[in-house]
């Protein structure tokens, strides 16, 4: 015995650690309750109490881990790690703030507020922090994709039942929109795992994560969204490839999809279609898609000097591009854009099917747009800086992976949103695996030197 005191446990650290854990496997899915009796406690009226926000236990848990990681900060007066929040996520979340104020729902502003704040701000820096070691990074990289084997599989269950709407078929997420945006992250981030890592088990799991993922994928988009962000994966790694992984998908598409059950290339194709042939109506305007009438609405909006058109003044019109109608207030004005637009009734819009980028601009404003797509856009060149410096098969893979993954989160946001419950943290954890994985990759580039 040496007589030296035992090293103390850092219970801050572990409980950290042990919530994130948590927050990820309970973060892939839909159920939430309503917070319909806070805003009854604050006296809303019972129009705005019935579209209250919904939280998930994800939330709860993003915010206690946030709370934990303050704690931490100022008992060892950690401040410089709150540097690690990034520029373009400030500005984003001041602008929601700032849009906040001219909301005509506020409770619905206010809970979107908490909830970009919640993402971008709070659970981003408990990710990256907690994700600091490659170990760490390596275990939460397999913890996330093993839960994506099983959120597939539960989307198959879903799948061979062919009795079930294509629109129901949504594993643990409440529609095939936000399966299909949860999976278009999730697929090319895994291909790129299986290009660079060594572990032949891994890998054989993660190609079944793929093949059954583009047969589950029953949202156009989305499926578009991943098939990119795999190309551009297969492209990074090697010219070679690309042509290989064309063929497959050809093999697949032309092949095998129109013998499955739910012949998959027609349900793909009409989720997207402008034109719903099959739709029985006696007026042909009822079977144009909701989904482009509405972006044709939103755009009206958005065009400098068509403020006569809409009916409000120069000035007024400026702000509300510059801040937006209200964060949250989205639903609640975009009808008015409509003009002699055929307005369809909202039951017949399938749900979570808004374009993100024309949303934001909408209830947050240009400027809001264009800070999340800085954002993106800054993750995805840190992942590409750091995949070209490091050559670490596994930070190769993870970074490769994030690469195609972020790309895909900017196409599928045209279609569906990924700023939402069960994407959004998912979106976070891509983020912050970017950022963990480059940061790790710098470091052995310098040691290198």
């Amino acid at each position: 015995m040496t007589g030296e005191p035992e090293p103390k446990r850092d219970w801050l650290e572990m409980l950290l650690l042990i919530l994130v854990v948590v927050i990820i496997l309970v973060h892939p899915t839909s159920k939430a309750f309503s917070l319909a009796w806070l805003g009854r406690l604050l006296g809303f009226s019972e129009k705005i109490v019935e579209k209250a926000p919904r939280l998930t236990l994800a939330d709860i848990l993003i915010w206690l881990a946030g709370a934990l990681l303050f704690l931490r900060i100022l008992l060892r007066r950690e401040f410089r790690l709150l540097r690690g929040v990034r520029p373009a996520a400030v500005l984003l979340v001041a602008l929601t703030i700032a849009s906040m104020l001219f909301a005509q729902n506020k409770l619905s502003a206010i809970a979107d507020v908490i909830q970009y704040l919640e993402y971008f701000i709070v659970c981003y820096l408990v990710l990256v922090i907690v994700l600091g070691t490659r170990g760490r990074l390596e275990k939460f990289t397999w913890l996330w994709l093993a839960l994506g084997l099983y959120v597939v599989l539960a989307g198959l269950v879903h799948y061979v039942k062919t009795g079930r709407a294509a629109v129901d078929v949504s594993s643990t997420f409440l529609n095939r929109n936000i399966l299909s945006g949860y999976l278009a992250m999730t697929l090319p981030f895994a291909w790129g795992m299986i290009l660079h890592y060594d572990y032949l088990s891994a890998r054989l799991a993660w190609l079944v994560l793929i093949a059954v993922g583009l047969v589950v994928v029953l949202a156009g988009g989305p499926w578009i969204a991943a098939v990119i962000g795999i190309l551009v994966v297969s492209v990074i790694r090697s010219r070679k490839l690309l042509p290989v992984v064309l063929l497959a998908l050809l093999i697949l598409v032309v092949g095998a999809f129109p013998l499955l059950p739910r012949n998959n290339t027609a349900v793909l194709a009409k989720s997207i279609y402008p034109f719903h042939e099959e739709l029985k109506t006696e007026n042909p305007l009822d079977r144009v898609n909701p989904r482009y009438i509405e972006w044709q609405a939103a755009a009206k909006f958005l065009t400098p000097g068509y403020h006569r058109e809409l009916g409000i003044s120069r000035a007024t019109h400026l702000r509300q591009l510059l801040l937006g109608v209200g964060i949250g207030n989205y639903q609640l004005n975009v009808g008015r854009f409509y003009g002699y637009l055929p307005n369809p009734n909202e039951n017949t819009v399938e749900p979570d099917t808004h374009n993100v980028y024309l949303v934001l601009a909408v209830s947050v404003g240009i400027p809001a747009m264009l800070a999340f797509l800085w954002l993106v856009g800054s993750f995805l060149r840190r992942a590409a800086l750091g995949y070209a410096r490091t050559d670490d098969p596994f930070l190769r893979g993870l970074l490769l992976g994030c690469t195609g993954a972020l790309t895909s989160i900017l196409i599928t946001n045209i279609f569906t949103s990924t700023l939402i419950h069960g994407t959004g943290p998912a979106m976070i954890l891509v983020f912050a695996f970017a950022a963990a994985g480059a940061r790790l990759a710098e470091r052995k580039s310098i040691a290198a030197e």
